[in-house]
């Protein structure tokens, strides 16, 4: 009998966290003004504390509060483990992103999530870049090697100075959504297989994968990074204003 009550407690408490999970969505949050060195995530349904770490440094003229940022070198590291943090089903990345210094034509990623085994060299599940000339690019992989991708070109390239809200959300019955400033500008609509697996993920750099993070060769480009929440759904248009605005 004293089995029984103790195994309907473990299953109610269960179906509570679960319940809660799917109504608050959020799976992580990183703001640099939270535990610890700052470096800790504020909440994190996986692991909150960075697998790697190099070269970040925290500011204090973020757009909320403090913000990390990265120096245009090869050795700037700030990864975290997916599991937990990311579902590979559905679910939407927003952050605030400032390019510091003037942006020129090279190509280079603002965040970059990896599968945790698969054939691919870079083992590329998700990456949302800046393209250069071409604007902001976000895509995301399914297990086929298809691709969903969702881009924008702005009138102007980002100023320096200005701190531009990014908010990349994917969902396996209906594919991607890229807003700029919490405005929807592109979306690729298409069903796939998400449902995968994932390693790590992280900002700038290249590679951030079981096998290797890294990032050299050409992706040396750095810049100021701040509120990054990751959520477990496709966000709403609405919801995605009120991250854009600070709230």
């Amino acid at each position: 009998m004293k089995r029984a009550i103790v195994l309907s407690i473990t299953m109610l408490s269960v179906f509570s966290s679960v319940a809660f999970t799917q109504d608050n969505a959020l799976l992580f949050y990183l703001s640099g003004d939270g535990k610890g060195n700052g470096f800790t995530a504020d909440y994190a349904n996986g692991q909150g504390v960075p697998s790697y770490l190099s070269d970040y440094s925290i500011i204090s003229d973020g757009a909320v509060g403090n913000a990390f940022s990265a120096p245009h070198t090869e050795t700037k590291l700030m990864s975290y483990l997916a599991p937990g943090n990311i579902y590979g089903e559905r679910g939407t990345i927003s952050f605030f992103w400032r390019a510091r210094d003037p942006l020129t034509k090279m190509p280079f990623k603002l965040f970059y999530v990896s599968f945790c085994e698969h054939s691919s060299l870079d083992m590329t599940w998700l990456r949302i870049d800046y393209n250069g000339e071409n604007g902001f690019n976000g895509l995301v992989t399914d297990l086929n090697m298809g691709r969903a991708r969702a881009s924008y070109k702005p009138v102007a390239p980002p100023a320096p100075d200005k701190w531009n809200h990014i908010a990349f959300s994917w969902d396996e019955n209906y594919g991607v959504k890229l807003y700029v400033n919490g405005k929807l500008v592109s979306e690729d609509k298409k069903k796939m297989t998400l449902n995968a697996g994932l390693g790590l993920f992280q900002p700038h750099g290249r590679f951030s994968t079981p096998g290797t993070v890294t990032s050299n060769c050409g992706h040396v480009r750095g810049g100021d990074i701040d509120e990054i929440y990751i959520y477990g759904k496709m966000l709403s248009d609405e919801e995605i204003q009120r991250l854009a605005s600070g709230k």
